[in-house]
């Protein structure tokens, strides 16, 4: 289980190395130290909604493969538990890992695939190239036994117009093997590098590595160009031709190239968390730090370690960090489960509260809010021993506690003299006026007189 989850959590984290466009499927396989074999995945496919769903098959769950024009193709029986990623429909699982620690997953392999022709006389033994995954992961339990399961079977196209695929298998020993069938027969080739993209074929792609001979970790050497000495602009200069498009072979260039450099973890687990930072990290890159949650934990911050040095700091999610060699990452958790979370209800059946309850841990101090609701505010709040608090004074919750909340009454005044009957002394202040004003008025008519 432990594997499982470290496989799909890597199929989540892995786009950020490799981007591309409708048809870019890139896989990586990360070593840890401790012998952990991390397989991770992008599937990008911008042609058509996927429904993509995950899946979980039981032993004993019985499936029977379409072919072309029926459903009446092959039947098998799941002897294996497994877990996968699938698309269109539940049958066609793309990535997927069985409880013996078996994954399969199907790449894209447009225009160099040709699977045999499909001979209705062999159904029972053919079975579609989509549905391969779902079958093996349910039979076997390393890679000779999907060699030898495969020997034994049709591989079959549902719609002739359909893209060919070509599949990545790994056991629990880290053995891998790519499959392609090209002229109707399948040939399995070792995959010692961990990397598979897309067209054309895998033994063509492993050939082009040695176009980039050239690149390594790190800067390149000072050297000298006749009387001229040449020397590079920065860091990363010995990577100065790595490919930077979404091409397939370009793309297994850059990913095969990417992961020989990123620093060796020491758990599979600590291998899924690497993969969460853009590149799997080399010399002269740049790294975005990510968010990160776990239960019962509070993430303060990473702290970010240059071989043995570390910067003394902590990074916090979003901060950008230059890698300038082998860099360790460590999330700084804060535990919570020693902290007591007190509620604060507020009991306001008078008004409206911004907010009707909400937790603080215990022992610190809570603001009381200062609220008004149209021409009325809030007077005070009440603890459950009688006691009124003002607005804006400090609260400090030692449990569960609920204040009643005290509304000032319509037409009452604040304690400034500013109340909502400010109209009853502004008639007053007129009727004084125009008394002062007669009194006048009959004064001088008296005069006159």
């Amino acid at each position: 289980m432990f594997r499982l989850f470290r496989i799909f959590a890597a199929m989540a984290l892995a786009p950020a190395l490799m981007t591309g466009r409708a048809t870019a499927c890139t896989g990586i396989t990360l070593t840890a130290a401790d012998g952990s074999h991390v397989l991770a995945r992008t599937i990008e496919w911008a042609g058509s909604d996927l429904n993509s769903r995950y899946v979980v098959v039981p032993r004993g769950h019985r499936q029977q493969s379409l072919v072309p024009g029926g459903t009446d193709g092959m039947a098998f029986t799941a002897r294996y538990g497994y877990v996968g990623l699938a698309v269109e429909q539940e049958a066609f699982v793309a990535e997927g890992l069985n409880e013996a620690g078996l994954s399969a997953g199907l790449f894209y392999f447009p225009g160099y695939g040709q699977y045999e022709e499909y001979d209705a006389a062999a159904r029972d033994k053919s079975i579609a190239d989509l549905q391969l995954v779902a079958w093996l992961l349910g039979q076997c339990a390393t890679v000779d036994e999907v060699k030898a399961a495969v020997a034994g079977v049709h591989v079959v196209a549902i719609d002739p117009r359909a893209s060919t695929v070509h599949w990545r298998f790994c056991d629990r020993t880290g053995r891998q093997v790519v499959l392609e069938i090209t002229g109707g027969r399948p040939r399995f080739f070792e995959n010692e590098l961990g990397v598979l993209t897309n067209a054309p074929g895998f033994e063509w792609q492993l050939t082009n590595l040695n176009n980039y001979v050239n690149l390594r970790a790190g800067s390149a050497a000072p050297q000298q160009l006749g009387a001229r000495p040449l020397a590079a602009f920065g860091a990363g200069s010995g990577m100065l031709g790595l490919p930077g498009d979404v091409t397939p072979p370009s793309r297994f260039v850059r990913a095969a190239f990417v992961q020989a450099t990123a620093p060796r973890q020491a758990t599979g687990e600590d291998a899924v968390l690497s993969s969460a930072f853009p590149g799997t990290l080399y010399v002269g890159s740049f790294v975005t730090l990510p968010d990160a949650s776990r239960q019962g934990y509070e993430l303060e911050g990473w702290d970010v370690a240059f071989g043995d040095d570390s910067m003394m700091s902590l990074y916090q999610p979003g901060d950008v960090v230059e890698v300038m060699g082998d860099m360790t990452v460590t999330a700084v958790w804060r535990e919570l489960t020693d902290e007591v979370q007190n509620e604060i209800v507020m009991d306001s059946p008078d008004g409206d509260m911004p907010y009707d309850s909400w937790f603080e841990v215990d022992g610190n101090p809570v603001t009381l809010p200062e609220v008004s609701d149209g021409d009325r505010h809030v007077v005070g709040y009440e603890d459950e021993d009688g006691n009124v608090l003002e607005p804006g004074s400090q609260f400090y919750p030692s449990g569960d506690t609920t204040l009643k909340v005290v509304w000032s009454d319509s037409g009452e005044s604040d304690e400034d003299g500013n109340g909502s009957d400010w109209w009853i002394y502004a008639v007053v202040v007129i009727v004084i006026l125009a008394l002062i004003a007669l009194v006048l008025i009959l004064h001088f008519r008296v005069g006159v007189i």
